[in-house]
């Protein structure tokens, strides 16, 4: 084997390693102390990957003594143990966390909404009663070349998208050059912020005039094109991790979203990297 360490063991380091620089190790001073939040974010870490409950997360850890040892573990905790922290634990820390697992990148980003099921109602039952579940709605800014999430909008309501892009924008002017979005986020407003801080906005018009198609004929299609890595990672994350947010809770939902993110991030980081050292032992092999 040309490495002996799998995946979800390199996933639960970084994840372990990152969460000791974001947050301290107890939540309070009356804590136990049987447990750190650091262990705690790892194991609700793994839960999203294996996409399983907390009963069964807690059992195939039970079967993974290398994560144990990794992350210092030497005690199994009861499976209610990770959900009451996962309640506890605060949605800054997950912010920070995300910020922490993108590194300083600029160029051309791209964003884009997706819709996230938050039930775990059979199709043929919500048929069958005539149900309507309101699914969460989260943008995601994607940067275009590396295709790491660098930010995040998680909401219930049926807010527009022209109302959302600034706020996620405004934590990354300054790695911004091109922002890439679809018809959904047309809007002059929004255009005209956009260069108030020296990003070049590509965003196709709706066409109500002549004026609006002769601009979306110039509209620079090669850069527009590039929206579709927004899409991919949807479908990754999706694909990966499932697209439904198994709590019942809205703000614990949201952190949730922050978590697939986090997740994402640091496994498409593992993966550049496990493909570049494959590449250099091929090379030395030949």
């Amino acid at each position: 084997m040309i490495n002996s360490e799998s995946r979800i063991l390199k996933l639960s380091v970084a994840l372990y390693s990152k969460a000791k620089r974001v947050c301290p190790a107890y939540s309070s001073k009356f804590s136990k102390k049987t447990y750190t939040q650091h262990q705690h974010l790892t194991i609700l870490g793994l839960k999203k990957k294996l996409k399983t409950d907390y009963r069964g997360v807690v059992d195939l850890l039970l079967e993974m003594p290398r994560i144990q040892q990794e992350i210092g573990l030497t005690k199994m905790p009861n499976f209610t143990t990770p959900c009451k922290a996962f309640g506890r634990l605060s949605k800054l820390v997950l912010v920070v966390l995300l910020d922490l697992t993108v590194p300083d990148l600029s160029g051309t980003y791209g964003i884009d909404a997706t819709g996230l099921t938050r039930s775990h109602i059979s199709k043929h039952y919500v048929k069958r009663c005539k149900i309507k579940p309101k699914s969460m709605k989260t943008t995601l800014l994607v940067n275009s070349n590396s295709q790491l999430i660098v930010g995040v909008h998680a909401t219930t309501t049926r807010k527009h998208d022209s109302k959302i892009i600034l706020p996620v924008v405004a934590n990354c002017t300054n790695r911004i050059d091109i922002l890439v979005a679809d018809k959904g986020y047309d809007d002059n407003k929004v255009r005209e912020a956009l260069k108030s801080v020296n990003i070049e906005p590509v965003i196709p018009y709706r066409e109500f005039t002549e004026l609006d198609k002769l601009a979306n004929y110039k509209l620079d299609k090669p850069t527009y094109h590039r929206r579709v890595l927004n899409e991919t990672v949807n479908s990754s994350i999706k694909r990966k991790y499932g697209e439904e947010l198994v709590s019942r809770k809205w703000r614990n939902q949201k952190k949730e979203v922050y978590l697939l993110c986090i997740l994402h991030n640091i496994e498409r980081q593992l993966s550049v990297i496990w493909i570049g050292f494959q590449q250099s032992q091929l090379n030395y092999l030949y």
